[in-house]
């Protein structure tokens, strides 16, 4: 059995090296208690009901854009593997433009759970190398056998693929896969319609779908787009757009990825630094400190800029100090003014 060990870093200005020493389990950290999940009997450290309610009251104080960045990097000490994502999100049409004519059927579908553009490798079900254009509808009410929702799925995805002329992609249908309810990830019963179309690497098709759907304020401000930018350099980096519909918005996500194996045993046992892995799959990626977006330069954004570190070891394991600085409890807005991690399991 393993345990996740979970920091999350706050980047208000750069994120230093950080270096995370491993000891004994021990007692949460005050201000958090220890449960135990009974879906997986991992470990937990959350918050208490006290500092939740506080956070509830005094938050009020920084301010929240629609624009996101993400970098989340999952590390598996026992297989020595990384998997690393950086995203650019937003429920704003100003910051990730799409085609009016797509926007326009995503609306009109009141069924869509979310349309996915990928190159991942194996993609779906009996596709290889072809990027995959994924379109997940929920089941509900189409029917109870295969053939009966399959049916009535294909004119449901053509209209939403086919017909807004998918950010110029010329797809190809391929087939309809129906998938059961996945409750912890959100997702209810669904059946995905699978296009493909022309094989792109990374680099062209951040080129050619990201750097021409995001806004020019986002593209010049640097930050996590930078770094999105650099994990085009491997050769077996992935990207997705997914475009998920939420009442009248749609939230838009542009994330490169890369899975990394083989790791060397001395990066991932006693001290684990984020940013030497990252080094490790994207060779030319140097220097020691990876800055925010100078799009929230104006302005205090404290929640904006995330950078996620989940830690999969053996249960008696936890993370007992990092390098660059540990918010023990959040309580207010005042708690939030330097960079820092703060841990959530």
């Amino acid at each position: 059995m393993f345990k996740y060990l979970v920091l999350v870093l706050l980047v208000l200005s750069s994120i230093f090296a950080v270096p995370a020493a491993y000891s004994t389990h021990q007692a949460c950290e005050p201000g958090y208690k220890e449960v135990i999940d009974p879906e997986t009997g991992f470990a937990k450290c959350v918050f208490v009901e006290k500092i939740v309610e506080e956070i509830g009251t005094e938050m009020a104080e920084f301010e929240f854009a629609d624009f996101q960045e993400h970098i989340e990097l999952v590390v598996n000490a026992k297989d020595r593997t990384s998997e690393i994502s950086v995203s650019l999100l937003s429920p704003n049409w100003q910051d990730i433009l799409i085609p009016p004519k797509l926007e326009k059927a995503i609306f009109n579908s009141e069924r869509l759970h979310a349309v996915i553009f990928t190159n991942e490798w194996q993609c779906a079900l009996g596709v290889a190398a072809d990027p995959c254009i994924l379109v997940q509808i929920t089941r509900e009410g189409l029917g109870e056998f295969t053939e009966t929702i399959q049916k009535n799925v294909r004119p449901i995805a053509d209209q939403i693929i086919m017909d807004s002329q998918f950010i110029g992609m010329n797809a190809k249908f391929h087939s309809i896969i129906i998938e059961s309810a996945k409750l912890s990830e959100g997702k209810p019963p669904l059946a995905t319609a699978v296009y493909t179309t022309k094989v792109f690497p990374t680099p062209k098709l951040v080129s050619l779908i990201g750097n021409q759907l995001l806004d020019k304020e986002i593209r010049d401000g640097g930050g996590f787009y930078d770094v999105l930018n650099k994990f085009t350099e491997n050769d077996f980096s992935e990207f997705s757009l997914t475009l998920r519909p939420d009442k009248d918005e749609i939230l838009r996500t542009i994330t490169v990825s890369l899975t990394t194996t083989g790791l060397p045993k001395e990066m991932i046992s006693d001290v684990i630094n984020p940013l030497d892995l990252i080094a490790v799959s994207i060779p030319n990626f140097t220097g020691d400190e990876v800055y925010r977006s100078k799009y929230f330069s104006e302005g205090f954004f404290p929640i904006n800029s995330i950078f996620n570190v989940i830690i999969i070891t053996e249960p008696d394991y936890k993370v007992k100090s990092v390098n660059g600085g540990l918010i023990p409890t959040i309580r207010s807005s005042a708690d939030l003014q330097d960079s820092g991690w703060f841990f959530t399991s």
